[in-house]
């Protein structure tokens, strides 16, 4: 019990701060489908910037496990180490379950290195501040809700409409509300007007030139101790199925190993 117990506390610790995003079976929850409002919807992995580089295939690869393919821009570079950490440590956890909360694998140190630097170099390039320009406003309390905010300069000005399109696609999945014509139209005509047409902002492979990113909008979810232990609850309810699971599996062993020595 001591065991099951130190594993159902290192699941909660978890939970606690990580931003569940899962579209696969888990331990019996789907938690893409419980945690719509924060789990944004995956990406085609053709469209992953190197699709054929070695970490674009070890994001598909290990990532889609558990949850829907994310892009390198959901973080910026300095947010990406924290996250990476807390999902290879949740891998870690699964396979110590040895499969009862759902048949993960976990990668070598070589790979964890790889999937390391694809992400930082190409993470999202945030604002080091946010915009006061008042026709940012729009800009500014839209796409932070979700994630830090980009530097225009990021798309050139005939790239921002399908960029903005397909964020509110995600918005309307992740039931972030969805944008009236008119304020799309604003958003997308500050970012033309503040991005640069021909050029792109590059930072170094490991991302040490890039832009501080803005944190995110906290949500009404994760505002307040009693919220978020609300927001967790299915986290906590697998792993105490996994640790039931685990208490009936070393019975039936048990039972099993009696019933040989008597035999």
């Amino acid at each position: 019990m001591m065991r099951a117990a130190r594993l159902l506390l290192a699941a909660g610790a978890l939970a606690w701060a990580m931003p569940a995003a899962a579209s696969h079976d888990w331990g019996g929850i789907d938690v893409c489908s419980a945690y719509r409002s924060s789990a944004p919807p995956g990406i085609d992995p053709a469209s992953l910037p190197q699709p054929e580089s070695r970490g674009a295939h070890l994001l598909t690869h290990y990532c889609t496990q558990c949850h829907q393919l994310p892009g390198p821009g959901r973080h910026t570079a300095a947010e990406w180490p924290a996250v990476l950490e807390r999902m290879l440590t949740l891998m870690d956890v699964s396979q110590r379950f040895r499969g009862l909360m759902g048949h993960v694998r976990a990668p070598s140190a070589a790979e964890r290195e790889a999937l390391h630097d694809y992400l930082m170099r190409h993470a999202l390039i945030a604002l080091s501040a946010a915009p006061r320009e008042p026709q940012a406003s729009s800009f500014a309390a839209r796409c932070a809700t979700c994630h830090a905010l980009p530097d225009p300069r990021l798309h050139g000005t005939a790239e921002w409409p399908a960029v903005v399109a397909r964020m509110q696609r995600h918005a309307t999945v992740m039931q972030r509300g969805h944008m009236p014509e008119h304020e799309i139209a604003t958003i997308v005509d500050y970012l033309g007007a503040a991005s640069v047409p021909t050029v792109r902002i590059l930072g170094d492979p490991h991302g040490a030139a890039r832009h501080i990113a803005v944190p995110p909008v906290t949500t009404a979810v994760e505002a307040g101790g009693a919220g978020r232990l609300l927001h967790l609850t299915p986290f906590f309810a697998v792993a105490a199925l996994g640790i039931l699971r685990w208490g009936r599996w070393r019975r039936r062993e048990r039972r099993a190993g009696g019933g040989g020595g008597s035999s």
